[in-house]
């Protein structure tokens, strides 16, 4: 019946049938743990989205997939939903979503300690502050960066932070963040020994200063 009332709306337009499904789908997923059914819906959702720019039923979905991962620890299907969420951002300039992203995997980083998905969430939030001059994003992924880096010490991201906090001081002429980051940097290098940062950091004041 799934695939019936699937076919019917993508091959004839019937989606009033659809949402049924989808509330089905999802309640036995929730309820009795059957899982087939919901990556044939979450992949049918995505294609209307994509292909059709019916949005309405992926908040749905998100709302679910999200569920899932941070309730029962099934990850697999966030990793689809990141990348459409991605993609519709980068192509189609649609935020609003990204954001309930971002504190998604921010949550499972502070929290649980992945960290894979925040680098991939970094690459796109310099991205897109770089490129697109949207900063609002880039400053939470500063202070999460900074968190991390200070209460575990990873000290990876710091960096490619760094790089890029000193890019915009430099280019644009926007000195917030770098403040924020010659603080960051000090205090490592005062507490750690690590004067490699601070070095580099000396060079762009006295550039500055010149």
């Amino acid at each position: 019946m799934c695939v019936h009332v699937l076919w019917r709306s993508l091959v004839e337009g019937v989606w009033g049938e659809t949402v049924i499904v989808y509330v089905h789908v999802i309640w036995r997923s929730l309820v009795e743990g059957v899982w087939g059914e919901t990556v044939i819906v979450y992949v049918h959702v995505i294609w209307r989205s994509l292909v059709e720019g019916v949005w309405g039923e992926t908040v749905i979905v998100y709302v679910h997939v999200l569920w899932r991962s941070l309730v029962e620890g099934v990850w697999g299907e966030t990793v689809i939903v990141y990348v459409h969420v991605i993609w519709r951002s980068l192509v189609e300039g649609v935020w609003g979503e990204t954001v309930i992203v971002y504190v998604h995997v921010i949550w499972r980083s502070l929290v649980e300690g992945v960290w894979g998905e925040a680098v991939n969430m970094s690459v796109h939030v310099l991205w897109r502050s770089l490129l697109e001059g949207v900063w609002g994003e880039a400053v939470n992924m500063s202070v999460h960066v900074l968190w991390r880096s200070l209460l575990k010490g990873v000290w990876g991201e710091a960096v490619n932070m760094s790089v890029h906090v000193l890019w915009r001081s430099l280019l644009e002429g926007v000195w917030g963040e770098a403040v924020n980051m010659s603080v960051h940097v000090l205090w490592r290098s005062l507490l750690e020994g690590v004067w490699g940062e601070t070095v580099n950091m000396c060079v762009h004041v006295l550039w500055r200063s010149v």
